[in-house]
């Protein structure tokens, strides 16, 4: 994951008919759009927000076994799982989280012009467990430790004589001598991000829209401002630890705002308003479009690159308080071992001193080629590629699908497809808008649908429209 860049695989490009894909929010895929109809319909003005989306993918969501432990479903193996099998489950695992939310939004035609404005916020966090962190989760960080302390008892055992499916409730008491960061994050990697990003877009058409063939041009430009920052991993067996995060407009703040406004302007006042990254991006893109319904597109997106003011962290020494790892009892319960594992990527947890420093880092470009046309009036099939370097392409590192989408009624549009992901995991997206006469839409789009006969997915997401007022025509 490249810090610096919202994660925007939601939104879909020209080859992608999906419910959420038209007006501004093409703004950050393809800005040529901006003047392209497509399958949304030619327009004057749209305004909108209130429109967000998450998504959460992961190799182990794939696995029946593991929603049969969560759900309590009854399964091929419906005993409960041991430490031993969390901890298979969660090594080399990869997790990636994202969430977004477009808070206003809207897209103007003028002529042969389209221009467009939107303001995003989005946060990303990504993880990959070894087996000594995953040690962390499974078992309250009781391999952190060489003795610890039953709870009820009050006795001293050494951890090589407890036996921790018994559930005894435990405290540390001695660090082991191997509990060093080194050994405890070794293939570990752990990054989280939050940016929000003010969007502007303009495209032009050139030639004949309603006879013949006209070509779209278009180009995005991106403020990215930065609140928060993490990340952790090793190099060479040595920890790298970063961190950035803006105050922002907390209570506390405001609160002291009084002081900052008798004592006049003043370096105190970034405080209150600065973000701790900040960066630029740039998007471009073309449809070549024929009156009668087809077209191709490619675009270029995610240019740019970002620069976060934080600090870096001391591994020289650990610092940890057992109660941020849960207890024994609940280490392993699939209800409640997530929420401390979360306490467990906390920094404060793990990191005693730190010192300023400043990361740049460079986003990738992402390019994406796609096609589309109308078999018939209410029908639209598309597809498209995406990769984000010629290495990925070559070896497989590519997104593509196929989709397709038709007009129930005037207002009602349904779109489904099937999409490949890294490492040859398939999706199956669905969506449906509502259209309605007044020019107000709404719609949401789910990225997989493969849980309904196969009983797993790799990716749990969704994508919402509360709020969207069209004019010129659906």
């Amino acid at each position: 994951m490249v810090f610096g860049q919202l994660d925007r695989t939601h939104v879909q490009g020209a080859a992608s008919p999906y419910a959420l894909s038209s007006d501004y929010r093409a703004l950050g895929y393809n800005p040529a759009l901006l003047t392209h109809a497509g399958w949304a319909g030619d327009f004057q003005k749209v305004t909108g927000g209130f429109e967000g989306g998450l998504s959460l993918k992961s190799n182990l969501l794939d696995r029946s076994a593991m929603w049969d432990q969560v759900l309590g479903r009854a399964g091929e193996n419906s005993e409960p799982w041991t430490s031993d099998e969390w901890l298979n489950a969660l090594t080399d695992e990869q997790l990636s989280f994202n969430v977004s939310f477009l808070s206003a939004a809207f897209a103007r035609r003028v002529g042969n012009w389209g221009i467009a404005y939107a303001n995003r916020r989005g946060v990303s966090a990504n993880i990959t467990l070894s087996s000594e962190t995953a040690k962390l989760f499974t078992d309250g960080g009781l391999d952190l430790f060489s003795e610890i302390e039953l709870v009820e008892t009050g006795e001293v055992v050494s951890v090589d004589d407890y036996d921790f499916e018994l559930g005894d409730l435990w405290e540390g008491i001695t660090i082991a001598g191997n509990a060093t960061m080194a050994n405890l994050l070794k293939e570990t990697s752990l990054s989280f991000q939050s940016i929000r990003t003010h969007e502007v877009g303009i495209s032009r058409v050139w030639g004949n829209a309603v006879e013949g063939w006209s070509l779209h041009t278009g180009v995005g430009v991106r403020a990215l401002l930065g609140s928060a920052y993490f990340d952790i991993h090793t190099e060479d067996d040595e920890v790298v630890a970063f961190g950035a995060r803006s105050d922002g407009f907390r209570i506390s703040n405001l609160q002291s705002l009084d002081s900052l406004l008798g004592g006049g302007p003043s370096a105190d006042w970034l405080g209150l308003v600065s973000p701790s990254g900040y960066g630029w991006g740039l998007d471009f893109g073309g449809v070549l479009s024929r009156a009668d319904g087809a077209w191709l597109s490619v675009s270029l997106v995610d240019i740019g690159r970002m620069t976060w003011e934080g600090e870096t962290y001391s591994v020289n020494d650990i610092d940890l308080d057992v109660s941020s790892f849960g207890s024994s009892d609940g280490a392993i319960d699939p209800d409640n071992w997530l929420s401390g594992a979360i306490d467990v990527l906390d920094a404060d947890t793990w990191f005693q001193t730190s010192e300023a420093a400043t990361r740049r880092v460079s986003n990738r470009p992402l390019v994406s080629v796609g096609a589309g046309f109308r078999p018939a009036g209410p029908v639209v099939v598309a597809a498209n590629l995406t990769a984000r370097s010629r290495e990925a392409l070559a070896n497989g590192g590519w997104t593509g699908g196929v989709s397709g989408g038709i007009r129930i009624t005037n207002a009602w549009i349904v779109e489904s497809g099937i999409q490949r992901g890294s490492s040859d995991v398939w999706r199956f997206p669905a969506s449906m808008r509502v259209s309605l006469e007044n020019g107000w839409e709404i719609g949401f789009r789910t990225g997989d649908v493969s849980a309904l006969w196969e009983g797993s997915q790799p990716e749990l997401s969704l994508q919402t429209c509360f709020l969207r007022y069209r004019v010129g025509g659906i």
